[in-house]
């Protein structure tokens, strides 16, 4: 994370920063979060840490413990509401495009907004 921060942030939290949570979404996702000094959008560190090192900002502890940061967590992904192991799994069952949003929006209008 400390590199993370350096190279996105321009900033050194340090070896064992405090790590606090500053707003959360309607989801429950964290939106922004304090890392020692500096103020970060909890959705870009997921992108400058990787997403297979943090898999979502649905987070229910995150902190710092001997120079590590640790994440607790659910989710895996956008935050959407579409699970993408179940749409891949739809889809090689033969169901369309169509079928499979509906399935997991329900009562959606699809329009096609180009020429």
């Amino acid at each position: 994370m400390r590199a993370a921060l350096k190279t996105n942030y321009k900033t050194d939290p340090g070896p064992n920063p405090a790590v606090k949570v500053l707003a959360r979404g309607k989801s429950g996702r964290v939106l922004t979060l304090r890392v020692g000094a500096a103020t970060i959008g909890a959705p870009a560190l997921r992108l400058a840490l990787g997403p297979e090192k943090m898999r979502s900002t649905l987070l229910t502890k995150i902190f710092v413990e001997n120079g590590k940061l640790i994440m607790e967590g659910k989710g895996f992904g956008h935050g959407v509401g579409l699970c993408q192991w179940g749409a891949n799994k739809m889809a090689r069952e033969g169901k369309s495009p169509e079928e499979i949003i509906r399935f997991y929006f329900k009562d959606i209008e699809i329009k096609k907004l180009w020429r």
